[in-house]
Parts: C-alpha cells; structure tokens; sequence
C-alpha cells in the first residue's frame, strides 16, 4: 500500500524539525534507508491500546517530481499550484491496521507542511469500503461530507479519455480519520454485545 502527498511549498528547516519530533513519537525507532527514512511502528497512533506483537516497517521517501508541462497545467488548474515534492508512505501490506497508521504519519505530515493527499479511485474505494464491479467509477460526492478543502485534478489518458484523481487537505482527513475511528469504536461495542448477550443456559 503507498499514500502519496503533493507539497505545494516547500517547508522550512523549523517545520521540519518539527516534523521529525512528531515522527519520533509515533515510531518506537527510525533508520535512514535510500531515499528517506523507516519508520517501526509498534501500534496503531490513534489508539494505544492496540499494540502489535512485533513492530511493523513503514518507509517514507520524498523526491522531486517529473511531471509533464501538461501535467503540471492540470494540477495548477486543479488545485490552484504547482506541486514541489511528492512523500511516499509505503506500508508493508494491505490491512485495515496499515491503512490507519499510513493515515496517521499523512495527517502529521499534512497538520504541519503545506502537503495534499492524494485520493486516486481505487484508494477512495478502499477508504469507504466500496466493493462494486471492476467497471464502477469512485463516487466522489462522498468527499464533499466532510468539511476541508477537495480537489479535482483531471489528467488525459493516452487513450484519450480523462482520469480524475482528488486532493485533500489535513482538516478533510482529520475529520475523515474521527468519523473512522467512531465506526470502529461502534462496530468493536457491537461485538462485545452481542458476545454479551449470549445465553448459554
């Protein structure tokens, strides 16, 4: 699984400093790789009290971008800027527990630097557990249910037709993770008490 964010400014050596303190408080330990930085994560950030057995490897890497003029037009017509760097977030698989936690080192990235998630389709279908036939497009109106900025990027494919990819904003995911978290929370209750409630007379 890999998150991708778009900085639209690059962050100045304090926000950075900044940044690496938070990181610190996430990951129990870090190690430079090629590229950027691992990062081992021993539980989920948004909630202690699930730790792993062992801890788990989440890679960051920034790089420069080599778009396009005509790309580099469509995000500028998207967005209203020009991206500067892209960050990878790279989890070692696909789980509901990665997931948070690729979501988790975005919101700390985007709370502090001017950094955009990219929502591609088959991501955003992950994020509201959309599972309609190969052929379906992502319903994008469910962006617009939480308050933050959405954007629309649209990119011509070389087969001529058009592929839209959306940005959001660290507000829009903060309020998408607490949404998340809540339905977590419920679904976890909800077990418990139908657990609970068994007879077993």
């Amino acid at each position: 699984m890999r998150l991708r964010l778009f900085f639209t400014e690059l962050p100045a050596e304090s926000t950075l400093n900044a940044l690496d303190r938070r990181l610190s408080a996430l990951a129990r330990s870090q190690e430079p790789i090629d590229g950027g930085r691992r990062l081992w994560i021993t539980h989920i950030p948004e909630t202690i009290t699930r730790p792993f057995l062992h801890a788990r490897a989440f890679d960051l890497f920034v790089s420069a971008l080599r778009f396009s003029t005509a790309e580099i037009e469509d995000f500028r017509i998207g967005i209203g800027a020009t991206p500067k760097r892209v960050m990878i977030c790279h989890a070692p698989d696909e789980s509901p527990e990665s997931l948070e936690i690729c979501f988790a080192i975005a919101a700390e990235v985007m709370s502090r630097c001017a950094a955009l998630l990219n929502i591609s389709e088959s991501l955003g279908k992950q994020m509201f557990h959309i599972k309609p036939p190969l052929d379906d497009e992502f319903p994008s109106h469910l962006l617009d249910d939480f308050p933050g900025s959405v954007y629309e990027v649209a990119h011509e494919k070389a087969d001529g037709d058009l592929g839209l990819e959306w940005f959001v904003d660290a507000r829009w995911l903060r309020s998408w993770s607490q949404q998340h978290y809540r339905h977590l929370q419920a679904d976890a209750h909800s077990e418990v008490s139908r657990f609970s409630s068994l007879d077993y007379t």
